[in-house]
């Protein structure tokens, strides 16, 4: 075990790899109070707002535990730091695989959420974000889009008013549906 001298000072060697969205940028750096260990099974695309630490082995996660570094729950680590950034990256593909990937979990997410306000959290951030692409591929709140598996509504609307098409699969159509698809016109 370190005492709080010896973790002051090997928290403060740069020598603590981070997920980064520059190439370029230095991805060992020293640990900040900002500093996380990503939940299991987050893409890597998803970790790059320089604060989430790569954690290699068991072995990295409990020296890290040791050294004050708190673990994120998977439903925190969306709401708070995946959907903020989404509107940033600078490729739209990797944009859309993200969502693709949360879309695709979200029963399982939201079914492991470590607490009820995680939970409730995520479900808020996911109808108040704009994170789905429609047909141009700007990012709108779900409440915007419209449910292509209503004829009436295809018929009426056009490709912008819903989802862009990889995420008008059935899975997906559900997920979104629980975060504010419109099924009708108001």
């Amino acid at each position: 075990h370190l005492d709080t001298s010896q973790s002051v000072l090997l928290g403060s060697l740069p020598i603590f790899p981070y997920h980064t969205s520059n190439e370029g940028e230095r991805s060992c750096r020293c640990l900040t109070q900002e500093s996380l260990i990503p939940p299991e099974g987050l893409g890597e695309k998803a970790l790059k707002n320089g604060l989430f630490l790569k954690v290699a082995s068991d072995t990295d996660q409990t020296l890290l535990h040791c050294l004050g570094v708190q673990s994120i729950a998977k439903e925190v680590a969306y709401s708070h730091h995946v959907l903020p950034m989404l509107n940033n990256m600078s490729s739209n593909r990797d944009r859309d695989l993200i969502v693709l990937q949360m879309l695709e979990n979200l029963p399982a997410i939201l079914r492991g959420a470590t607490t009820a306000e995680g939970k409730e959290s995520l479900l808020t951030a996911l109808h108040t974000s704009s994170f789905v692409p429609d047909a141009s591929g700007e990012l709108r709140k779900p409440s915007e889009l419209y449910d292509p598996d209503v004829p009436e509504l295809m018929s009426l609307l056009g490709d912008e008013c819903f989802p862009k098409r990889i995420f008008q699969t059935a899975p997906m159509l559900r997920a979104l549906r629980k975060v504010g698809l419109q099924s009708t016109m108001d």
